[in-house]
């Protein structure tokens, strides 16, 4: 995965960068960064263990994530806060990925914090087996509010009705 084995940048691309430099400006420079194809693929090779490095630290037993507290005590007092509380500060890079893919700020994470809550965990729990909190909520949930797995088909095409208790 290493892009800058044999590679190296042209004059071109050099000077395009030595003018972004001389401006001082933080903005033109990411801008001439980004512009170059090696660099772009370098600086991912960079920051993506950066991001493996903070969901492994998620994952450890030692520092329980909110996710691997799965008992009923720990179920009834679920709250979303504690997901976005425990983002915020063990993985802020993902949080910022996450909230760029929503268009959304720090400021309005309280209006998506479900949403959020939920992405966060399916990629957790797809991780870690063991970070399940919300998965096991979701199926008691689903058990108990007598959800059925049943779908039948409308003579519609491409259109699904599901049992009239169904919940998917």
């Amino acid at each position: 995965m290493n892009s800058s084995v044999g590679s190296s940048l042209s004059a071109q691309d050099l000077s395009k960068l030595h003018e972004a430099i001389d401006t001082g400006e933080p903005l033109t420079i990411i801008n001439a960064i980004e512009s170059i194809d090696l660099l772009t693929s370098n600086f991912k090779e960079n920051i993506l263990p950066k991001l493996d490095k903070e969901c492994k630290n998620v994952c450890l037993r030692g520092e329980p994530s909110e996710l691997r507290k799965n008992k009923f005590c720990d179920m009834a007092g679920f709250e979303w806060q504690k997901l976005s509380s425990e983002m915020s500060a063990r993985c802020p890079f993902l949080l910022d990925v996450l909230l760029t893919v929503m268009d959304r700020s720090k400021k309005e994470v309280d209006e998506i914090l479900p949403r959020l809550g939920l992405c966060y965990a399916i990629l957790m729990q797809t991780r870690n087996s063991h970070l399940s909190l919300v998965q096991r909520l979701n199926t008691v949930l689903l058990t108990h509010g007598n959800a059925k797995k049943e779908v039948c088909f409308n003579r519609q095409p491409n259109k699904i009705m599901h049992e009239e208790n169904a919940i998917f």
